[in-house]
């Protein structure tokens, strides 16, 4: 299963220090006395998302260096976040959009039912 995720990042601070999206969440879990769960490596991140200043706007596009595949940390409560996407010192200023390809495997043995997880994008200053 694939979906994207616009993300709207706005840097009007004129630092040029750059700054980072970084995500965490907790595993996919039918919830319950019993509850299914999904594998804490089920959400990914395959290639670089895609990025574009805001229409409108004047922007320095973000030059990333995160590694990709990005797998989405997941556990019975949020691990530690993990850069998602960055920009480095004196790119990123201005109002754009950063749009991840999110990728949820569920292997054809799983349980069915209804699944969830709570996930945090923060955006952090510099890179």
């Amino acid at each position: 299963v694939t979906a994207t995720q616009a993300l709207d990042v706005a840097d009007a601070s004129g630092s040029g220090a750059g700054w980072n999206l970084t995500a965490t969440s907790t595993t996919f879990t039918t919830g319950g006395g019993s509850p299914h769960l999904l594998s804490t490596s089920a959400t990914t991140v395959a290639a670089t998302p895609a990025i574009a200043c805001d229409t409108g706007s004047t922007c320095t596009a973000a030059t990333n260096s995160v590694a990709y595949p990005y797998t989405l940390p997941a556990g019975a409560t949020a691990p530690t976040a993990t850069k998602l996407f960055n920009a480095a010192a004196n790119t990123g200023m201005g109002s754009q959009t950063v749009t991840p390809t999110w990728r949820l495997s569920v292997p054809a043995s799983t349980f069915a039912g209804t699944y969830t997880s709570t996930w945090t994008i923060s955006l952090v200053s510099g890179p």
